[in-house]
């Protein structure tokens, strides 16, 4: 990463790169849609949604995270990371949904929790609606009292709404990013999402702002190649510098999925499941496929996993 600095260890244990400063990303949504297109991702595309669409139902199992196709969070629900944290194995606890859906419901042990907290997006989706230019609108996921009740703290998204004339400009502020693997996948959930909330309240979305507080890659680029751990990112990176960036593709997100975040905010947890909004029931991420359309995407050559690893 250029301008950044090695830390010592990481969380994971093996030295990181940071940008200390954070970094800070516009992007204009008449330009497309933001999606990483030096290497082909195209293929996880509609699992970063289907993994929106679980935040946004407010659920935190892996059971319906798998119906939509995502299985890259089971590392962070094994029996040993639930345990503990007092957390069945396959609850993620008081993570993204929890908090955008259920800030300070109670606790029922095991990861579950009473649906008895703020329902932090729907007052924002109403208020919005209603009250449009009021400088007050933002969700949070990050929870300090309940950290211990979570095996990996939200790593995104802080999320502030500014209304302008009919126009919708999110914020999303992030914690932390794991800069090759992680981000790409925050960019494209968050502007997903901006899209969403715009249509359901009545607004053009037209811009993101991607901040983010703790940027970094895993590994040390001053470390020889051969004495790196097998978590290093450097390599990935440094072929990922080489290359010029295509435009932004062009995605087209269709009613059904609107009308189906609208069963959430109703309390319609699993709405995919719904005759109303799945009517051939199909399979969750073939149903992604056919409503959220990605088109004119033109990404650089494939860079292997072992060159871009993700780091547990």
């Amino acid at each position: 990463m250029r301008g950044g600095y090695t830390q010592p260890a990481s969380r994971q244990g093996a030295p990181s790169t940071l940008i200390p400063q954070g970094y800070n990303m516009e992007f204009p949504m008449e330009n497309g849609f933001p999606f990483d297109t030096l290497r082909p991702l195209g293929g996880a595309f509609h699992k970063f949604v289907g993994e929106l669409l679980w935040i946004l139902s407010g659920d935190t199992s892996l059971e319906l995270l798998h119906k939509y196709g995502v299985d890259y969070w089971d590392a962070w629900a094994t029996p040993g990371r639930s345990n503990r944290h007092g957390l069945e194995t396959g609850q993620l606890g008081a993570t993204y949904g929890k908090q955008y859906r259920n800030y300070g419901g109670t606790h029922l042990g095991g990861g579950h929790f009473q649906r008895d907290g703020f329902d932090q997006l729907k007052y924002v989706v109403e208020n919005v609606r209603k009250n449009p230019t009021w400088r007050r609108w933002l969700i949070t996921p990050f929870n300090p009292q309940e950290y211990e009740l979570v095996d990996i703290v939200p790593c995104h998204a802080m999320l502030f709404f500014v209304a302008v004339n009919g126009q919708l400009y999110l914020h999303l502020v992030q914690r932390s990013g794991d800069f090759p693997i992680g981000v790409p996948s925050n960019m494209v959930m968050w502007a997903t999402a901006g899209e969403i909330i715009a249509r359901l309240t009545g607004q053009e979305f037209v811009h993101l702002t991607h901040f983010v507080s703790n940027p970094h890659i895993y590994g040390d680029p001053s470390v020889p190649i051969e004495m790196r751990h097998e978590g290093d990112q450097c390599q990935g990176v440094e072929i990922m510098l080489t290359r010029d960036p295509a435009p932004f593709p062009t995605v087209q997100v269709d009613d059904k999925v609107v009308e189906a975040v609208k069963m959430m905010l109703d309390g319609e947890v699993d709405p995919l499941s719904s005759r109303r909004i799945n009517p051939e029931d199909m399979d969750y991420m073939e149903f992604l496929k056919h409503h959220v359309r990605l088109t004119d995407y033109n990404p650089g050559e494939f860079i292997p996993r072992k060159l871009l690893p993700v780091a547990f």
